[in-house]
């Protein structure tokens, strides 16, 4: 059944019998997924979306076993039988548009299962690469979940569900998010956990009628024992136009579920580690919309947090380089450059 989803012409290339196991008809359909054709060297991509698209109607064959293997749950040893499918889910969920009717079997259970399975994996697995993978099919669907925003009931399912739970689950996907941006050399991820950022901070600020106070104490991780591919892009325009459309469409907009400041998301110290290598980057990054998330990012943590008091000065003196350095060329960083170097907390006004 699984296997007769797939139409494609060449799927006889597909290694199975009967008496395969689940995970190996699994990293076989990946394989052939993700491997080169030789007789279409000139558009390698392009055979590899066509596969990509065929697979779509597997879906709910992945979510199932995905969904219902909890022994995987209770003994994280086992959970390693789980990475081919996940691994599947995500190359399917990456650079392109499902059906509306794909992206509604991702639902609220089903984001949850995968929260409460990378928390269950983070530390108790020798091999990190299943964490990875939830990590990355989370923020590959946070992004379907962008592209298909007009007609869904909130901007994006994954915010919800992670405001609702308020819990150290939720917590630890977005300490693994920083840990990737901050270590990933993969544009396209970056891109992707800093959509989900700005998403973060533009839905909590929104919801949230109350200014922006100093945290009193953020949540410690209690598990931690130190205590301490191209993205989708929107269809009807960029990157860019998808953060756009989040600002706008969270503007005085509110939710059912508990209003929660941006630092309650966050585990101790992590918002100085996401400051330091927004920073960072930005010194280092040259222009682009790579740069240009950041600096949106920024903006909303200039806004929406008081964890940049300390360092006003230092990105005061970037955002004025940078000006300093624009010629015009790229309006969107212009502009964006303007907004900061307006902003009320590089100006010493906010909080005065």
């Amino acid at each position: 059944t699984f296997l007769s989803a797939i139409q494609v012409q060449d799927r006889d290339e597909l290694i199975f019998s009967p008496t395969m196991a689940p995970q190996i008809i699994y990293e076989n359909v990946l394989n052939w997924c993700i491997k080169e054709d030789s007789s279409s060297s000139k558009h390698p991509f392009a055979t590899r979306v066509k596969r990509k698209k065929c697979l779509i109607p597997i879906i709910p064959h992945l979510k199932h076993h995905v969904l219902y293997q909890e022994r995987a749950m209770e003994i994280p040893s086992q959970a390693e039988e789980l990475l081919a499918p996940l691994e599947l889910l995500l190359e399917i969920t990456l650079d392109q548009a499902l059906p509306p009717s794909s992206v509604a079997l991702f639902d609220r259970s089903f984001l949850d299962h995968l929260l409460d399975f990378a928390e269950s994996t983070k530390y108790g697995l020798a091999d990190d690469r299943i964490h990875t993978v939830i990590i990355k099919l989370l923020l590959s669907l946070n992004d379907q979940f962008l592209l298909h925003r007009r007609a869904l009931p909130q901007v994006s399912l994954l915010h919800t569900v992670l405001a609702a739970r308020n819990d150290t689950a939720a917590r630890t996907f977005v300490q693994s998010c920083l840990f990737l941006l901050n270590r990933s050399g993969d544009k396209s991820i970056q891109m992707m956990i800093l959509k989900f950022l700005y998403l973060l901070f533009s839905l909590t600020a929104s919801d949230s009628s109350s200014p922006v106070t100093p945290p009193s104490s953020p949540p410690v991780n209690p598990v931690d024992p130190t205590n301490g591919k191209l993205s989708i892009r929107d269809r009807s325009g960029s990157d860019s136009s998808v953060l756009t459309s989040i600002s706008t469409r969270t503007s005085g907009t509110s939710t059912a579920t508990a209003v929660l400041r941006p630092e309650e998301f966050f585990f101790t110290n992590d918002l100085r580690v996401l400051l330091d290598v927004v920073v960072r980057s930005l010194n280092n990054l040259e222009r682009g919309r790579l740069r240009n998330a950041y600096l949106r990012v920024l903006h909303t943590l200039l806004r929406h947090t008081t964890i940049a008091l300390p360092k006003v000065a230092a990105i005061r003196s970037l955002v004025q380089t940078l000006q300093a350095l624009d010629d015009g060329q790229d309006r969107e960083e212009s502009n964006l450059l303007e907004r900061l170097n307006s902003d009320q907390t590089l100006k010493g006004e906010r909080y005065s």
